[in-house]
This record gives structure tokens, C-alpha cells and sequence, in this order.
């Protein structure tokens, strides 16, 4: 046999076997024998046994790959411990080539692939994250990093009666602040946000936090003290507030004036003039006369809030008290006493009447005058308008009466009652 001498000059080619990579798989290599795919560009080691591509352990591919980023899994033509992306995740296929290669029952899910770019740090080499039920996390174009919806059952735990929020005067981490008993989470005037108590709370209303002022508190309603139309606040020694039983009326504030006005009556001494052109008369037959005690009657401007009017009713003894006559005329009720209830009312007497005064005038005697006297004072209820009305009933006895007896009155306003 000739012989091949091969020098240090001697150029020697070395070639496999090769074809495409479905040729391969009908074929056997033998054990060591190598083997070339020129489609998939990939060498094969063969062990001798078995056809190509058929059973686990045929052929030892050379290398493992980086397939990249592909569509689906069937796309990926990967050999055992080849790698690539698939929907965010990197997989490789199986090492046994169990499974189908055309989805994930071939592959073994390697994990999560993102970019961090330059924003990612581990400590100590490790890398926890937390991720929402999803299993996604998302960066946005700006490079932050966002989570889904995380349940509250995945918080970390804090202590009781305890809010998590900034604290401080300024930006900051969250921190976690406890609130005391009695207390509410606010914000007093030159303090931070925390545990304010219900006294530094009606202190502070007004803006001073001190006890030495009044708190000012707007639109505050107290269910407890609910009741049928407005009421006094009545406190008692412990401070407790309680709303007045119903059935009455309640005043909390008496005011009286300086000097009392007329509001009713004559205003000189024949009685031709009088107050508001109202007369200076009233009848004893219990009809019912309008008074407007302000303005034009008094002068004075009805008080807001003003409940009652403190009056003051007496005979008009400048006047001939009985009968409607003048003085220069002497007594028509001859023989008899006679007697007068003046009473104020809003209209209606069985609902509302309330008894100003009473007055009475004894028999003539002899010719001589006998001369009526009574006076009195007392609040008197006003309507819707500060107004009320006045009326009044007569008496008298022996054998003489005479119908619709006048009587002469004045009424003054002396103060009023909140």
C-alpha cells in the first residue's frame, strides 16, 4: 500500500459527516462520530445505539444555543438545553426530550426575562420581589417599576390603632402612627399630622388652642337634643345639656330696656289720641285687638330669635276707667262693682291665653267717684310675627248690668325674652 508522507509543510483537511437535520435523525452515528446539520448548524455527537432524534440520550448535541425571541413554541426547533424567550419568559427544552415541542409540556420554565437596564441592584446577590396574583410586573416608559393589585392579606402587619401615612412637615417615607384613646387622626394648626385629642380639638376650633376663648364650632348638630320646634339648652350642675321637657315655653335670656315704651293705650289725657291709632279703650266682651309691639308702635326693632314680649298693663287712671265716659261725666256703673280680665292670646283662647292684669271699680258712693285700679306684668307669647293680641272679660253685680262695658287701659313694653 502506498504511503502518504506528511510533512510540516502538509495541509490537512479534516471533514464530518453531514446533511440536513432531517437526514440525521435516519441515520445511526457511531459512538464518537460527528456529525454536521447544515440546515439547523448544529454538531452532533452519535453513542452508536440508537437512529437520530428518536429516543433520549440519541446523538450529544454539541453546545447549547441562545434560540432568542420567538412566536410560539413550536417555532423554537430547540435541542435539549437550548434556550429562548418566549412572552417574557425563558425556557429550555426538556434535557429528555419528553413533552411536545409544540407547547410548554416540552420545555422546562427557566423564569421571568426582563430588562433592567441600569436600575436594578442586588444585595448580597439576591433578588426578592413580591409580585401581584398576575405574575407580571411591568416597567413604564419612564423606567418605573409598577405592580398590580396587591392584596391587603400580603401587607406586612402593624401594630393597633395604628395609620400609615407622612407625618412630617415634609416629603418623607411612609411611617406608621399610633391613635391614642379618645382621639382622632388631624392636623392642629403648627403641629404635623397625628393624635388629636376631642378637647385640643374644640380648643383649637377657634385657631388659638387655648382654653382662655371660646371655641367656634359652625353647623354642629347634637341628634340627642332633637326635638318639636326650637328650644332652650338647659345645663345641669354636672354640666350635662337637656333639651326642656315639652308642653310650656322655656326663655333663656331676659332683656329689659332702659325705660318702658307705650304700645297701647291714649296719649293724652281726654283719651282723643292714642298709640298707633289703636283707641285707648278695650271691651270686655272678649274681643280681640292686634298689637304690633315694634316698629311703628314702640319705635323699637324686633330682636332676632325674640320669643315673648315683657308687658306691662295697668288701668289708665288719666281717663274715666269705666263705661267709656269722661272723667267730668262721674261713674255710670251705679249701684254694682264691676271687674276686668285684660289677657293677651295669639287668636284662639282655649289653645293659648295668658292673663295680663285685673282690674276692678267699686260702687258710687254718695255721688263720689270710685275709681278703678289694677295693674301687671308678665311675657307675653308672640306669633310667627312678633305680634299677639289682646282682649278682655268683664264682671259686675247687684241689679243693674250694662252690655259691652269699656274699659281704659294702657300697655307698655318694658323688655322681651329669647
Amino acid at each position: 500500500m502506498a504511503s502518504i508522507e506528511i510533512t510540516e509543510n502538509t495541509v490537512i483537511r479534516n471533514l464530518i459527516r453531514k446533511g440536513t437535520n432531517a437526514d440525521r435523525e435516519t441515520i445511526t452515528l457511531a459512538s464518537g462520530e460527528l456529525g454536521f446539520s447544515t440546515d439547523s448548524e448544529r454538531v452532533f455527537i452519535g453513542n452508536g445505539t440508537a437512529q437520530g432524534g428518536t429516543a433520549a440520550g440519541d446523538y450529544l448535541v454539541v453546545g447549547n444555543k441562545f434560540l432568542g425571541e420567538i412566536g410560539s413554541f413550536s417555532d423554537a426547533n430547540a435541542l435539549p438545553g437550548d434556550i429562548f424567550k418566549l412572552g417574557g419568559s425563558l425556557y429550555a427544552r426538556n434535557t429528555d426530550y419528553s413533552g411536545s415541542t409544540s407547547d410548554a409540556t416540552g420545555y422546562t420554565l427557566l423564569g421571568s426575562s426582563f430588562s433592567t437596564g441600569n436600575g436594578l441592584e442586588l444585595t448580597s446577590e439576591t433578588l426578592s420581589v413580591k409580585i401581584d396574583s398576575s405574575g407580571k410586573l411591568a416597567f413604564t416608559s419612564d423606567g418605573s417599576l409598577t405592580l398590580g393589585t396587591v392584596a391587603l392579606s400580603d401587607l406586612t402587619t402593624i401594630d393597633a390603632n395604628t395609620l400609615l401615612g407622612n407625618f412630617t412637615t415634609g416629603s418623607s417615607v411612609p411611617q406608621a402612627v399610633a391613635v391614642g384613646g379618645n382621639s382622632v387622626m388631624g392636623r392642629q394648626s403648627t403641629s404635623t399630622l397625628g393624635s388629636v385629642t376631642f378637647d385640643q380639638i374644640l380648643l383649637g376650633a377657634d385657631g388659638t388652642g387655648t382654653a382662655t376663648l371660646k371655641p367656634t364650632v359652625s353647623g354642629l348638630t347634637i341628634t340627642e337634643l332633637a326635638g318639636v320646634g326650637d328650644s332652650p339648652i338647659v345645663a345641669d350642675a354636672s354640666g350635662t345639656l337637656s333639651r326642656p321637657p315639652a308642653g310650656g315655653n322655656t326663655f333663656t335670656q331676659w332683656t329689659y330696656y332702659d325705660r318702658p315704651y307705650q304700645i297701647f293705650g291714649a296719649t293724652n289725657a281726654s283719651g282723643s289720641t292714642s298709640v298707633g291709632s289703636l283707641g285707648s279703650t278695650i271691651s270686655t266682651d272678649g274681643t280681640q285687638i292686634d298689637i304690633n309691639p315694634w316698629v311703628p308702635t314702640s319705635g323699637l326693632t324686633m330682636p332676632a330669635g325674640v320669643k315673648a314680649v315683657i308687658v306691662y298693663g295697668t288701668i289708665d287712671t288719666t281717663v274715666q276707667p269705666t263705661g267709656g265716659g269722661v272723667r267730668a261725666l262721674g261713674p255710670q256703673n251705679r249701684k254694682k262693682k264691676q271687674g276686668v280680665t285684660v289677657f293677651s292670646t295669639l287668636g284662639t283662647t282655649d289653645t293659648n291665653y295668658q292673663m295680663i292684669f285685673t282690674a276692678g271699680a267699686g260702687e258710687e258712693d254718695k255721688g263720689r267717684f270710685e275709681m278703678a285700679s289694677g295693674s301687671g306684668q308678665i311675657p307675653v307669647i308672640l306669633n310667627a310675627s312678633g305680634n299677639f293680641k289682646i282682649g278682655s272679660y268683664g264682671w259686675q253685680d247687684h241689679d243693674y248690668e250694662l252690655s259691652n262695658t269699656t274699659w281704659y287701659i294702657k300697655l307698655y313694653l318694658v323688655g322681651y325674652c329669647l
